[in-house]
């Protein structure tokens, strides 16, 4: 049952690969005869798994080169620049809540004489946040279980070892840790009273990058306004207003993605199939996209399209 559950966590994010790994240490330290079983749980879900892409007509090896081997090399977000890399660490691992755990982290290492499996999975974890390269604050999450179990030992070790009341451990997690409590509050009320979409705020000087809440403003404006079967192509990272808009790519690719392979496609799946609307970016951090993929944009909406208007920091371009 184990290792089912192991799996079906790798079939739907594959970094859940790492705490397989994992289990697989823990079970073979603890008692190797149980490794066999648990392999054979997961490998039964996997082959399922396979089974069920090939009755929906997924072809596999799309499913492989999309969804593993073309994220790694050229223009894959594994291959990002160093300094940048460097930027991303820096503001996750320690200009973050994160540091609140370091010091109980390290007293646990301290303390446990012999290499805990908590450590090992802190560290394979760490490995994995590491070798998907964007260093995303999203990707914190597989080092936090972890770093909470590691630090919660700590804390009742300390209390034990001073002679503390559990209840004072309670009021220090309660004052470090409740404030960032607050943000999934915010985020109920702005789902059921979302802020008011601020159209000229994001298409004046300053050219402001559009927060969530306005994408959301956005999406709607087009599921309303398009007809249901126009395609529209949004360049850069366009995936939450196409969503929103309920309206579908003229490509597979409703996101950036730059890899050799993926631009190949991107030009070839546009150029066959002209969408009846693009939507470019004008806010500064389209500069990100690699030039040749904006040129082709570019030079696309010139000779075919013309422009309507800019809605939320995006130009909307109409084929003529």
């Amino acid at each position: 049952m184990c290792g089912a559950l192991v799996a079906t966590s790798i079939c739907f994010r594959l970094t859940g690969v790492f705490g397989c790994f994992v289990l697989c240490i823990f079970f073979i330290r603890k008692n190797y005869k149980i490794l066999l079983p648990f392999l054979l749980g997961a490998v039964s879900i996997i082959i399922l798994f396979f089974v069920w892409l090939y009755f929906e007509k997924v072809n596999i090896g799309d499913f492989i080169f999309y969804g593993i081997t073309d994220n790694f090399g050229e223009g894959s977000i594994t291959t990002i620049p160093f300094p940048l890399q460097s930027n991303n660490f820096i503001e996750a691992f320690i200009l973050s809540p994160l540091l609140l755990f370091y010091p109980f982290v390290f007293y646990f290492i301290l303390k446990i004489q012999k290499p805990s499996i908590l450590i090992i999975w802190l560290g394979l974890e760490f490995i994995g946040v590491l070798l998907l390269g964007i260093i995303a604050r999203n990707h914190l999450k597989h080092v936090l279980p972890a770093l909470s179990a590691m630090t919660g030992i700590s804390i009742a070790l300390l209390c034990t070892k001073h002679s503390l009341q559990f209840k004072w451990a309670y009021a220090f997690i309660i004052v470090a840790f409740f404030p960032k409590t607050l943000e999934p509050l915010y985020g109920i009320k702005n789902t059921f009273f979302p802020p008011k979409g601020k159209n000229n705020l994001f298409c004046t000087s300053p050219l402001l990058q559009p927060d969530p809440y306005q994408l959301r403003h956005l999406g709607f404006w087009m599921k309303d306004s398009l007809q249901p079967k126009d395609k529209v192509f949004i360049a850069g990272m366009g995936a939450q207003v196409q969503a929103y808009s309920e309206t579908i790519s003229p490509t597979i690719y409703f996101n950036v993605t730059q890899t050799k392979s993926a631009k190949e496609r991107l030009y070839s799946d546009i150029s066959k199939t002209k969408p009846g609307f693009i939507l470019v970016p004008i806010f500064n951090t389209y500069k990100n996209v690699s030039a040749d993929l904006r040129i082709f944009i570019d030079n696309l909406v010139k000779k075919e399209y013309h422009y309507i208007d800019c809605r939320y920091g995006y130009g909307i371009y109409k084929r003529i």
